[in-house]
């Protein structure tokens, strides 16, 4: 394989890996109640963190869900 073709795989590897630990790191946990209901988000109050959102979940149990906080107060479109 060529040099050129090495590093390009191991620098795709790299972003591979740090996409899959940004994806793991762990949010702020926010308890809400709706009713009878509790849901427990995970608070999403970074661009980075708005921006992956769900991404990259397998799992999202019953009553859990995320929270997005914007810097501005007006109509977002996720």
């Amino acid at each position: 394989m060529s040099s050129v073709k090495e590093k390009t795989l191991a620098f795709l590897g790299a972003v591979a890996w740090i996409a899959a630990s940004v994806a793991l790191a762990e949010l702020p946990i926010l308890e809400l109640s709706a009713g009878i209901h509790l849901i427990r988000a995970e608070v999403a109050y970074t661009f980075q963190t708005r921006a992956q959102g769900l991404m990259f979940r397998k799992h999202l149990g019953s009553n859990e869900g995320m929270f997005f906080v914007f810097p501005q107060s007006e109509p977002h479109c996720m």
